[in-house]
């Protein structure tokens, strides 16, 4: 069975796709926004799905944000395009890899404050600048522990 997107992150696609443009705008500073409470039409449409948009992850991430998370990785890996900027009608026939998206785990949503959960990213060049800048990053916690990454198998809409 072919592997599929997370269905929350799938639906995320538009503000996903307007914080990557913001981001690719101004290269190497961070790029914020808020993302809002899950409304009543996502509750309706989640309940429907049986998904739990307030579970956590064994990472204490709340499941709406961790499918806003995925979605920004997924247009930018998938629909990215150098000299072009983000097509999302064209799809890549492999990962971008000429920029990468850098997450401020400080700013991840575990907890919503009022307006929601404040979510900043940063788009920097590829190569050396790119690898310089995760090696920057305050915890590379899920590097060489399996028990702390995410994969298909962790996941019941990949079954």
């Amino acid at each position: 069975m072919p592997l599929v997107r997370d269905p929350v992150s799938v639906r995320m696609d538009r503000p996903a796709a307007a914080l990557l443009r913001r981001a690719y705008a101004a290269p190497g500073t961070w790029t914020a926004t808020w993302l809002a409470p899950p409304g009543p039409g996502w509750r309706r449409w989640a309940a429907r799905e049986g998904i739990d948009l307030e579970e956590t992850d064994r990472w204490g991430e709340v499941r709406w944000v961790r499918g806003f998370k995925r979605a920004v990785y997924y247009l930018h890996e998938w629909h990215w395009h150098e000299g072009r900027g983000l097509v999302l009608a064209e799809r890549r026939a492999e990962k971008a890899r000429a920029a990468a998206i850098i997450w401020d785990p400080s700013k991840a949503g575990r907890k919503p404050a009022r307006l929601g959960y404040p979510i900043r990213i940063r788009a920097v060049p590829g190569g050396g600048q790119a690898a310089r800048a995760v090696t920057r990053k305050p915890a590379r916690i899920y590097a060489g522990n399996p028990a702390q990454q995410s994969g298909p198998l962790d996941h019941p809409y990949y079954r």
